[in-house]
């Protein structure tokens, strides 16, 4: 783990890290957390193999009280001949405020399962 420095952010002082997690150690990590039982451990083993990730770098920014505030993952993927760059982040704020949820009208949505794909 690379220390990068001290950044705020949203008004909050962060430490911001840098490192490289290895998908088959976080795979043995996680099923000894799940106890071998997940269905998403197994899917995420799989699509780990599928692309060939051997190495996912990743910031991550944390503040005085090690809470994430915020994270960064690049990837640069490849499969079948073919290249592909993504970046994924996330950033969190707004701990211990209370939380309000519109929920949307039934009519308005649908079961994922009965969804289909269109050709």
């Amino acid at each position: 783990i690379e220390t990068v420095g001290t950044e705020e952010l949203r008004g909050v002082e962060t430490t911001h890290y840098r490192t490289t997690l290895d998908p088959a150690k976080l795979a043995d990590a996680l099923e000894s957390a799940a106890e071998g039982s997940s269905d998403l451990l197994s899917g995420f083993t799989q699509a780990m193999a599928q692309v060939d990730l051997s190495a996912v770098p990743i910031e991550v920014w944390v503040d005085d009280e090690g809470l994430l505030r915020k994270y960064l993952i690049d990837l640069e993927l490849e499969q079948g001949g073919q290249s592909l760059s993504t970046s994924v982040g996330l950033e969190l704020f707004d701990y211990g405020e209370p939380v309000s949820v519109d929920l949307p009208d039934p009519a308005d949505v649908a079961d994922p399962a009965t969804l289909q794909s269109i050709d």
